[in-house]
This record gives structure tokens, sequence and C-alpha cells, in this order.
């Protein structure tokens, strides 16, 4: 075996040649030994070196061949402990040459703190070769540059452990190995964007990405077929920050969101620009305050829910591609969903339980919003205030009090819910607008225990068409100019119906239910109230009617 011992600097691959050296290269015992490498060719390292100086590629590759069963204290770069031996990849005095650390031979973690030389515009590569080669490398990646991964090896891995990749630039993991390569130390807060840029290599990212502190974008972009996974969620941030969802590929879930929530302080869009959808199955934490769909990617957030932001949470769809919560909503704030796109249903709430603590509001300038997924009894109060309908179908749980108002000044959108109510607690419509049914309770039965009050303050009519069930304990129409209209078959509802203000149209022989008074005007006021049968029909009231007071106006 041979050694070579020196007490300064080793230069090689000046003549751009390559070359293999299989012996020992080792400090001399007083003064550290550090390698160079220059040139573009390669040099290819075998032995179990022990120098400390550090190693530095200025151009060209250099491979490391040794081979260990376990960890160990030598390596094909020298001494591998992360105190010393920092390995230098690309030349810090400037230029255009691409620099690469190539591993060829199995089995050693290296702990050397790897550094990106910034100046230099050239290639800076870490990566593997060879038939089943899995490497480590667990010193952390610093430095300001781009850093390439070249996941090679025909299906060996390449895993960045311990201390994370936190260079002042990229990351983009390419290769033609069947190899994972796996970042689980994590991404600090000075990488920009991560890319999935292979056709055979996965890239998991299993340790947590840590966002910047200041304005700008982090981005996850996937540009190949490979999947792009993150599994350790997202941490740091500030409300001006964003992280940029990109699949630009065909690949169905090409990125992956698994396991851990985005929990950084920010913004989520998804811009990418191919067919392969966006999974996010980790859940979206109470620090991001809007998630904005504008890419051709369908973007779904599934498995786990949405926890909203204290000063709540926006849904938005700007393009035509779907956007799909089915994991349901949590926390304490409102929830925004704004379709600004012209495709109905395109957002959509769909499977979990929708229960944050707080209101919902629709307020897109687009198409529809459809909420298939059960509304719980933490939510307060539901607004329709778009261009498109807002559609409920799921059953809705009343709150001790829920609010359901229509405020579209203009137009004709409706706040319309097919999913019928349960629950304890009172119903108050409130069509603030000149539509027509712009309030709509249709198909399953109105069923709360409470009571149910229309006093909207807008000219348009408020229509309850689905069945008053046994549990409501009162109806009460109180808008002088939002009339009320009953078309259900209410014979389950057996309690009292009052007309303190406006009109009720009764639809049905039964709209009023069966056995329960019907109270009109009341001991403090002089309101017109009138009961209309609707258009066609005629009036056939089989309830008591009560007038508590002799001097108001009263049509029948």
């Amino acid at each position: 075996m041979v050694k070579i011992t020196l007490q300064q600097h080793l230069v090689s691959g000046g003549d751009n040649t390559s070359t293999t050296f299989s012996g020992v290269i080792q400090d001399n015992g007083t003064g550290l030994l550090a390698l160079t490498k220059s040139g573009s060719g390669t040099l290819t390292l075998s032995g179990a070196n022990t120098y400390t100086g550090g190693t530095t590629i200025k151009a060209g590759t250099l491979q490391g061949n040794y081979v260990a069963a376990v960890t160990t204290t030598t390596s094909s770069f020298g001494a591998n402990t992360n105190s010393t031996g920092t390995i230098t990849i690309g030349d810090s005095a400037g230029g255009s040459n691409n620099a690469t650390l190539l591993i060829g031979g199995t089995g050693v973690t290296y702990a050397q703190p790897i550094v990106l030389a910034s100046n230099t515009t050239g290639t800076l590569t870490i990566g593997n070769t060879g038939s089943i080669i899995s490497t480590t490398f667990s010193g952390g990646v610093t430095g300001t540059n781009n850093l390439t991964i070249n996941s090679n090896a025909t299906s060996g891995t390449i895993t960045f452990s311990t201390n994370s990749i936190n260079n002042t630039g990229t990351v983009t993991n390419i290769g033609a190995g069947s190899g994972t390569t796996t970042i689980s130390g994590g991404i600090g807060s000075n990488v920009t964007s991560i890319t999935e840029n292979s056709t055979t290599s996965a890239l998991t990212v299993s340790g947590a990405i840590t966002l910047a502190n200041s304005s700008g974008t982090t981005t996850l972009k996937n540009s190949s077929t490979a999947l792009f996974t993150v599994s350790g969620g997202t941490t740091g941030g500030n409300a001006s920050r964003v992280l940029d969802l990109k699949n630009n590929s065909t690949t169905t879930s090409g990125i992956t969101i698994s396991t851990t929530t985005l929990g950084h302080t920010g913004t989520i869009t998804n811009t990418g620009s191919g067919s392969g959808s966006v999974l996010i199955s980790g859940g979206v934490g109470s620090g991001i305050t809007s998630i904005t769909q504008n890419g051709t990617s369908p973007l779904n957030i599934t498995t786990t829910a949405i926890t909203v932001a204290s000063g709540g949470t926006t849904l938005t769809l700007s393009t035509t591609s779907p956007f799909t919560v089915s994991g349901g909503v949590t926390g304490t704030g409102n929830l925004i969903l704004r379709n600004n796109a012209g495709s109905n249903n395109a957002l959509s709430l769909i499977t979990n339980l929708v229960n944050n603590t707080g209101t919902i509001s629709n307020t897109g300038t687009g198409g529809d919003v459809l909420i298939s997924a059960a509304i719980g009894s933490n939510v307060t109060a539901i607004t329709e205030n778009s261009s498109g309908y807002l559609s409920i179908s799921g059953p809705i749980t009343t709150a001790s009090t829920l609010t359901l108002t229509n405020s579209n000044s203009s137009g004709s959108s409706l706040l319309y819910i097919t999913g019928g109510f349960l629950g304890t607690g009172d119903l108050v419509l409130n069509n603030n607008s000149s539509i027509t049914n712009g309030i709509t309770l249709a198909t399953n039965s109105v069923n709360n225990t409470g009571t149910i009050t229309n006093s909207g303050s807008g000219s348009g009519r408020t229509l309850i068409s689905a069945a008053l069930g046994s549990a409501v304990t009162g109806l009460t129409q109180n808008s002088t100019t939002s009339l009320l209209q009953l078309s259900g078959s209410n014979g389950s509802f057996t309690n009292g119906t009052s007309v303190l203000a406006g009109t009720i149209y009764a639809d049905t022989a039964n709209a009023f239910g069966t056995g329960g008074i019907v109270t009109l005007g009341n001991n403090t006021g002089s309101n017109a109230v009138a009961i209309y049968a609707n258009a066609t029909g005629s009036l056939s009231i089989g309830n008591a009617i009560v007038f508590p007071i002799v001097s108001f106006a009263f049509t029948l």
C-alpha cells in the first residue's frame, strides 16, 4: 500500500487528465494536509485517507471509492469528522468550471461539512455512481451557490442526514438511478427552491423545511416524472413569505406533502404548469393565512384538516383547475372562500367536517363554490357575497345561534342549502339582497332544536322548500322587506308561527305545520303583516290564528 504524507497541500489534476489513487493520504503528524482537485478530469480515491486539512474541488470530478461496512473515522476525503476536513465544491476565485463530488463506494457516512464556493458560475454537484451505492452525508451543506444532487447509481440511495442543507441558492435532484434521494437533516432558510428533475430517482424531504423570515418565495417544484415527497413539514417564514408549489409534470400527486403539518407563517400558492396534481395530506397549520390555486395542476388537500388562522384563512381559486379540500377545516378564525374563476364548483369542500370556530363567507368574483362536507356547530355564520352561488349539500349542525346571510348588492347568486339542519341552536335568515330566493333551504329537512327567524333587510325573498321538522320550536317572520315563502310539506312541525312584520307566502296546506298557533303581530308594534297563498294557490289554514293587538294592518 502506498502512503502519501505531506505537511501542507496536495494539488491534483492540473493537466485535465483522469487519475486513480488507491493508497492512503495522511498528515505528517505535525501539520495538516489539504487536498485540491483542479482540472476537468476525474481523480478517483479508494484509500482510507486520514488527512485533516480539508478538500477543495475547483474543477472536474473527485470520486471516492472507499468502501466500509460501518461508519468509520476515515474516508476517501480524509478524516471523517464534523469538526475538521471541510469539503469545498467549486472555485471561489471565479470562473465557470463545473465541480463534482462523486461517490463510487458504499457504506460510508461522510461527516465532513460541505461548502459550495461562491463566485463560480459552474454547476456544483454531489452524486453517486455504480450499481448499488448507498451514501450518507451528515455534515450539512452551506455556502452561496446552487446545489445539484445527481443520483446516478443504478439502485443506490443518497441521504443527507443530521445537519441541514442550507446553501444560499437552490437544490435540484437529477440523475438516472432508481434509488431515492432523502434529505432527513432538513432544509435551511437560505434555500430558495427545491426541484425534482429526475425521471427515475424520487426525492424525499423528511426533515423540516425552514422558510426565511423575510418577504419572498420558497419554491417546491417537480419538473420531471419521479415523485417529490415532503414529509417533514415546514417552519419559519413570516406574514409575507410564500410557499410556491409547482408540479410542472404529468405525475399524479407529483408533489406530495404528507405526514407533518405545513407549519410555517405565510401563504401557499399552487402555480404548476403540468396536468399532474399536488397533494397536501399532512395538514395546514394556523400560520397560513391564504391558499391560492393558480396553476393547471389540480390542488388537493386531503386527510388532515386546514387549521384556520386567528385572523382568517382565505381559499382562492384563480384558474379553472380544481381546488378540492377533503381533509376538513378546524381552528379558531374565519374561513373565506373565493372562486375568482369561471368554473362552477371547481373550489369545493368535501368529505371531512368543516368546523372552524368562526364564520364562513363566499366572496369570489367567478363561479359557484360547493360545500358537500358537513358543517359543524362551531360555525356561527355563513355569508354569501359573491358573483357565484354558495351551494351547501352537506348537513349543517347549528351553533347556539347560526346566521345565514345573503349580502349581494346585485346579481342573482344564491345561498343555496340542500343538506338540511340539525343540532341545538337557533337559525337566523338574513336575505339582505334584492335576489329572489336569495336564501334557499331545500331538499333535506330543517330540524334544528331551536327557532327559525327571517329578518333580512333586503327586498329579496327567503325560500324554505324543505320540510320543517318536529324539533323546530318556533318559526318567526320579522322582516318588513324580505318576505318568507314556505313551500315544503311541514306536517311534522307542531310548534307556533309568529308573523311580527312583513309577509309570509304559504304554498302548502300544512305550511304552518299541524296544531301550532299562528300569531299575527305583537303587543308592542304596529307593523303591517300578511299571509298569502303564493301566485296560483289557494289559502287554507288549519291552525288557530291569534291577534295580540287590534291596531295593526293584517292581510289574509
